[in-house]
């Protein structure tokens, strides 16, 4: 499995059905691809290979200003 981080980006605290808490996420924090929580919250994570070839997301976040 491969290492993703959580992006820079995010400020959230979401819930894990696994373990039934509710768990910060803080940018650049490090999980396994296979972890309950990169599966529940896939549009916060990326790989450091995404962050290497400068991969921008597609769509703009609620209030997010795009020039």
């Amino acid at each position: 499995m491969s290492i993703l981080r959580v992006k820079a980006d995010v400020k959230a605290v979401v819930y894990d059905e696994e373990t039934d808490t509710h768990v910060p996420l803080t940018p650049g924090q490090e999980y396994d691809s296979g972890d309950s929580l990169v599966k529940q919250h896939p549009w916060a994570f990326q790989r450091d290979a995404d962050v290497e070839r400068g991969i921008e997301q597609g769509t703009r976040r609620p209030g997010e200003r795009r020039g």
